[in-house]
């Protein structure tokens, strides 16, 4: 249709970010080394892109020092802040944010402050080392939401681009308040085919919200939780004569269905806009948790670059050896895991080398943080 934008695209880069690769093969993967003293020396902001394309990996043996330099390469992140004792992704749905039962995340008001004060200042220092070419793209991973920005160059359009996701219409109100200029694309997942659908109401695929859209999406949100005869899902009106189609208008549910529902927005800012975004981000009280686990714990910061603050973490490796049983017999199977924030640079640098090496009969299985596959919906230019 073409008033709806595709989801998943033919292209260079898979923006979600995976929480755990598991590839396997009948071939070994010696390169596969994961060490700590690959985290010296390793500060450099000099790239202004981390491409995997970008270096050079010819076809060699598969134990040749490239590769594993490569490959240590590609584990590689940056994070901020940094507390040891508290697993700080993924921050969405978690119920707790601690490694051990003992630690509780439970700081006063002026521990909160200080560190609250020091993630402004680097979350500033990281905007300006996007702006400037010297880092690629970087996350903001907060307790209701994830933002991506990307350079013009990682976009693929003339400015930088910023997309924030699952944005509730409370954000999207604040936002508006703050003079924050965005479009918008309501986000189903189809409980039948569990794909993602995204509404729009014109052929280019954005909805820019005014506040008649907003109190009218408050209105659907009241009734939808209120009206014991709801059977349809009802249409968002932006100005007259435009319609969002939120669900295909001949398909019914039943109420049960929507009783608990919460309508989830993607977020579009781009080019001189996102520095309104930047500001928003900085003052908002939606970034931090006023209740619960993560009560006053600063969003996490992820990074293929060095920030100033960051720090420097692998993702963790497993590379095993099994048997398994074939036609022929028993035969080798070997086995490489990847867990952690996996962000895109990683994926492209570890395709890049079983493409290279001509890796035969894998198998791979990605776990995605969901809330970030969005990010891979093609935008218009």
């Amino acid at each position: 249709s073409p008033v709806q934008p595709s989801v998943y695209p033919d292209c260079y880069t898979d923006w979600s970010i995976k929480t755990r690769v598991l590839i396997t093969s009948p071939t070994p993967f010696p390169w596969a080394k994961s060490s700590t003293k690959s985290l010296s020396g390793s500060g450099s902001i000099s790239r202004t892109m981390v491409k995997a394309d970008e270096v050079y990996i010819k076809q060699e043996l598969e134990d040749s020092p490239s590769l594993k330099r490569v490959f240590q390469q590609s584990m590689k992140y940056w994070i901020y802040p940094r507390l040891p004792w508290l697993q700080l992704f993924p921050r969405m749905g978690v119920d707790s944010v601690s490694v051990d039962d003992g630690l509780q995340w439970c700081p006063d008001y002026k521990i909160q402050n200080i560190l609250m004060k020091d993630w402004l200042s680097t979350f500033s220092s990281l905007f300006d080392l996007l702006q400037s070419g010297h880092c690629p793209f970087f996350y903001i991973c907060t307790y209701q939401f994830t933002v991506l920005f990307r350079t013009a160059q990682e976009s693929r359009k003339e400015s930088i681009t910023a997309l924030l996701y699952p944005a509730s219409v409370d954000v999207l109100e604040a936002m508006r308040l703050s003079e924050v200029v965005f479009s918008t694309y309501l986000v189903e997942h189809s409980p039948k085919t569990g794909h993602m659908n995204l509404s729009s109401p014109d052929v280019r695929g954005l909805v820019h919200l005014n506040q008649a859209c907003l109190n009218n999406i408050g209105n659907i949100k009241k009734a939808v939780t209120d009206s014991h005869s709801q059977k349809s899902f009802p249409l968002i009106k932006t100005e007259p004569q435009e319609e969002i189609p939120t669900a295909d208008s001949s398909e019914c549910y039943p109420h049960q269905q929507y009783q608990d529902m919460q309508l989830k927005f993607l977020v579009v800012v781009e080019g001189p806009y996102t520095a309104s975004l930047i500001t928003f981000l900085m003052n908002s009280p939606h970034m931090v948790a006023q209740e619960g686990v993560q009560r006053g714990l600063p969003p996490t910061l992820l990074c293929p670059v060095a920030f100033p603050g960051a720090s420097l973490q692998l993702l963790q490796v497993a590379n095993t050896c099994g048997k398994v049983q074939g036609c022929l017999g028993p035969t080798d199977s070997y086995s490489l895991e990847i867990t952690g924030p996996i962000l895109p640079h990683s994926m492209d640098y570890i395709n890049h080398i079983l493409q290279c090496n001509e890796y035969g009969g894998t198998l791979t299985v990605v776990n995605v943080q969901e809330c970030t596959s969005v990010f891979n919906v093609h935008l218009s230019s």
